[in-house]
């Protein structure tokens, strides 16, 4: 998985072990950001979330 900023920026990457894990983004400052993700058949899905 990876995080970015709504301007590109990587801000996180990772493994995520388990499905429907909780991801830390308590770092994170409030805005808008997408997460990607690496699906089994290798195509990446972005999925936008907002942190309020």
């Amino acid at each position: 998985m990876k995080i970015r900023a709504s301007s590109g920026q990587l801000l996180q990457s990772g493994t995520v072990q388990q499905s429907g894990s909780p991801l830390n983004v308590s770092s994170l400052p409030k805005g808008w950001y997408v997460l990607s993700v690496l699906l089994p058949d290798g195509q990446q899905r972005p999925l936008p979330f907002i942190k309020q």
